[in-house]
């Protein structure tokens, strides 16, 4: 069959965490750019490195396509539906039929823990054996588990800090401090920390040179010339930071 060079509609790029084992979602070798490579787990690499290959990035439609190689998660084989099946890399089959598909299914016991269900063959991604928690373990698929103990479950990584939206204010303040919070040197490392703090943190003042965090959502006239940013939306189409819900499928 021809594999069709259209792409999806991707979301951010991050790391798949196992939950158990603490292991990250590898290609195996180094460069690991062929086509056919192994999907295993590993220690985590640092994600910025322009030469690691532990950052993937999921569509609308459940392809997981690895930032390096620009290659897809697949099932070995033609939609093969044996359990045990191994995990590689390959051209991503876009428009056609494919075991390249996966859903996303959150837990219930761990907001942030979730599986990946191959929507062809019904199985879910697997390490082999009991969570072993061993550099280079082999990735397959498996009929699903629901324990919590199982090493199907994974965290997603983001490789960057979400931002949410912000207006400004000029000679405009925020009142009421959050408490337990000092003040920030930049403006981007207070709107981080404010956009991981959901609805406690309502915007950013910045007085005298530093940046304090408020829970105040009106901006007020400054009289010693503050400026203040209030935080406007922190949705984004593809991205939900606060429940790690990287894309929606």
């Amino acid at each position: 069959a021809v594999v069709s060079t259209q792409s999806g509609h991707y979301g951010r790029g991050g790391r798949f965490l196992a939950k158990n084992s603490g292991l990250c979602i590898d290609v195996a070798g180094y460069p690991a750019t062929a086509m056919g490579s192994n999907v295993q787990l590993a220690h985590c690499e640092v994600p910025y490195k322009s030469t690691t290959d532990h950052v993937f990035k999921m569509d609308r439609n459940g392809y997981i396509l690895n930032r390096r190689s620009n290659y897809c998660i697949n099932v070995l084989g033609y939609k093969s539906r044996a359990p045990d099946t191994n995990l590689n890399m390959w051209s991503c089959q876009y428009n056609m039929e494919t075991d390249q598909k996966w859903s996303v299914e959150w837990s219930k016991f761990d907001d942030c823990a979730f599986r990946m269900r191959n929507k062809d063959t019904n199985q879910c991604v697997d390490a082999p054996g009991n969570s072993e928690r061993r550099h280079g373990i082999n990735l397959i698929q498996y009929y699903c588990e629901d324990s919590p103990s199982s090493d199907h479950w994974f965290y997603f990584i983001p490789t960057e800090d979400r931002l949410c939206q912000y207006k400004q204010y000029n000679n405009r303040y925020l009142d009421t401090n959050i408490a337990d919070h000092g003040y920030y040197a930049s403006l981007g490392s207070a709107q981080q920390a404010c956009s991981r703090m959901g609805d406690l943190c309502k915007g950013v003042t910045r007085s005298s040179g530093v940046h304090y965090l408020r829970q105040g959502s009106t901006p007020k006239p400054a009289s010693r010339g503050e400026t203040s940013w209030v935080k406007t939306t922190c949705e984004e189409e593809d991205f939900h930071y606060f429940e790690q819900k990287f894309m929606d499928v």
